[in-house]
This record gives structure tokens, C-alpha cells and sequence, in this order.
């Protein structure tokens, strides 16, 4: 990957990960609906209508950007 600047993180894993192998993700028991996870979520899947959110199966194309920024660790994979 060239080097490029961008604006969020969201374009940083549009770009660098453009064919993702398609892992699927869950939010656990642990979340504390801190709401990190919304504002990196590329594809906007990270549902927030409680504690904990969920991820909508099938839209999550498995970047593992809200796993990242998770400060409880409640977001891994299935």
C-alpha cells in the first residue's frame, strides 16, 4: 500500500483492507456501551438500541476496527 494520508480511520480500513476474508464478529456480555465501536464501524453495522450493542450477522465485513478500539476487550470473534 502506498503511502497515503487519511482523514479517519474509516478510510484508513476502506483502503487497506479493501477484500477482507470475511471473519464475523460479536460483542460479548462485557460492553459498557461506550459507543467507540459505532464511530470506526466502516460498514455501520454495530447496532445500539442496549447494553450490550450487537453487530447486525452479515453486514460486518470482519475489519475488526470496533475490536480494536474496544477499551473492554467485548468484541471478538466467532
Amino acid at each position: 500500500m502506498a503511502n497515503k494520508d487519511f482523514d479517519t480511520i474509516i478510510d484508513y480500513v476502506n483502503c487497506a483492507h479493501p477484500d477482507l476474508p470475511g471473519e464475523e464478529y460479536a460483542v460479548t456480555g462485557i460492553c459498557i456501551g461506550c459507543g467507540k465501536c459505532l464511530y470506526v464501524c466502516p460498514e455501520d453495522c454495530i447496532v445500539h438500541d442496549g447494553v450490550p450493542y450487537y453487530i447486525e450477522p452479515g453486514k460486518c465485513r470482519g475489519c475488526g476496527s470496533c475490536a480494536q478500539v474496544c477499551p473492554v476487550s467485548a468484541i471478538s470473534i466467532l
